[in-house]
């Protein structure tokens, strides 16, 4: 089922190539906006998931994804957003791609790297943002209907700090070693530089998303309050603000372990999406679940109680949210769906507070 009308997906169509031909002024981008009621509703639907995709996330529970994440993306290829495949599809049925982009670092000089934040920053990596920004511009004019990117740069940036060379991620790029004020000057540097550049060059069509993890242990050892407001970019540079948080620290106590420190992200008045959560799959446990004390099931329909009116986390801000439908091996977890989470992922999607109808993009001005 597609997110939003013909007519609608024509009339954005008509608005998005009337802008990208006028530049308007003052120059700026197309934010998508959070729903007038209710949450937005997605999922990570690589090929680690047991549905293979988001295209198959959707035949399982009868529902167009209406964001998903299929694969991520580091600076050398962003411009793969054209050739994949599932991200067309994706595109073509009216789910918004979220993009993760690394740095596809190592930091220097510590442990040998070359890509840098400060590097970023300084203009060193913009013949890759150039191809990035060309792939994302003819990206909105073969699918405009759906021209829309939500991104993510650097996602995750506490997890590698003070980290240099055991970066699963690939994202660690602070020029180390360094103290935290300096970790927090450059990061913040290379996020503008990027959303500037971006903007400056015409890839308009790009929601922006600030997005720490927020994990207990996370929290605790890499995080906390006013650690990570010095990474953040400001708000003329984040349009949504975006957490990843997971049952798989500390006392593995289900929903409230994960969503402990989300409410944090409310002192930012920005609206939040959760671009990673998810718990255990049971039928196939993975050696680091075996502490975890909830099913999958009763993690869902908690966090899905707790999203409404009322909830725990009501006052948060969260305005959309994914789950992680994914096995991740090499981490020891195997997030993906198992039969109870999917029915209640399913019956989740199938209410209309979880599948509100996706408003027009609005024109944001940029300093």
């Amino acid at each position: 089922m597609p997110v939003r009308s013909r007519s609608a997906a024509a009339a954005l169509a008509a608005i998005f190539a009337t802008t990208a031909a006028t530049q308007q002024s003052p120059p700026g981008h197309w934010v998508i906006q959070p729903p007038a009621a209710g949450i937005y509703t997605g999922a990570t639907g690589g090929e680690n998931s047991g549905e293979g995709s988001c295209e198959g996330v959707g035949r399982a529970t009868g529902r167009t994804m209406q964001f998903c994440v299929n694969n991520r993306f580091t600076l050398d290829n962003v411009a793969n957003v054209l050739r994949d495949g599932r991200t067309a599809a994706m595109s073509a049925n009216g789910t918004i791609p979220l993009i993760s982009m690394r740095c596809n670092g190592n930091g220097t000089p510590s442990s040998g790297g070359s890509v840098t934040f400060g590097g970023i920053a300084a203009g060193e990596q913009d013949a890759k943002l150039q191809a990035a920004v060309a792939a994302l511009k003819a990206y909105a004019a073969r699918f405009p209907k759906n021209p829309w990117i939500m991104m993510r740069p650097f996602h995750e940036f506490n997890l590698n700090t003070g980290n240099p060379p055991a970066d699963p991620n690939k994202g660690n790029c602070y020029s180390m070693p360094e103290d935290l004020a300096h970790m927090q000057t450059e990061y913040v540097a290379a996020f503008r530089h990027v959303v500037t550049y971006f903007i400056a060059h015409g890839a308009t069509n790009v929601t922006w998303l600030w997005c720490p993890a927020v994990a207990p242990v996370s929290w605790k050892r890499r995080g906390g309050e006013a650690f990570l407001r010095g990474f953040y970019p400001g708000d003329a540079y984040v349009d949504w603000t975006c957490a990843d948080t997971y049952d798989k620290e500390g006392a593995h106590g289900g929903f409230q372990n994960a969503f402990t420190h989300v409410p944090f992200f409310a002192e930012f008045h920005k609206p939040l999406i959760i671009a990673e959560t998810a718990e255990c799959n049971a039928d196939n446990r993975s050696e680091r679940c075996a502490r975890n004390v909830e099913s999958q099931a009763d993690f869902i329909n908690e966090l899905g109680r707790a999203l409404q009116p009322g909830g725990a986390l009501a006052g948060a801000g969260i305005k959309a949210w994914l789950y992680f439908d994914q096995s991740v091996p090499t981490a020891g977890y195997n997030w993906s769906f198992d039969r109870g989470g999917l029915a209640a992922f399913r019956a989740l999607i199938n209410t209309p507070y979880f599948y509100p109808a996706m408003p027009h993009p609005r024109w944001q001005p940029f300093p």
